[in-house]
């Protein structure tokens, strides 16, 4: 499974921030928000604080996306560069 915070990047230019204004108010660490910038995987809690000083829901920053879907790639947006997914093994 593959979460990506596309979305969120929209919701800052809409709310006209850039990410360290995000990283100051929210007070995540700029590792985080590295992880957030690779869609990689976080805290629920660090969720709460974005969706918290943003005023939306999850829903709104983040999007699941299927990797078989997909075909294990999934296309970001036509600004952003595409994820490679990785397949999971899941030992029996």
């Amino acid at each position: 499974m593959a979460i990506i915070y596309s979305n969120l990047w929209k919701v800052l230019l809409d709310n006209g921030m850039n990410k360290t204004a995000l990283r100051k108010k929210t007070g995540i660490s700029t590792a985080t928000l590295a992880r957030l910038s690779a869609n990689e995987k976080v805290s629920i809690g660090v969720i709460e604080k974005i969706c918290a000083t943003l005023n939306v829901q999850p829903g709104d920053i983040m999007e699941y996306v299927s990797p078989k879907a997909a075909g294990g790639k999934v296309q970001l947006s036509p600004h952003a560069k595409t994820l490679s997914l990785h397949k999971w093994r899941i030992k029996k």
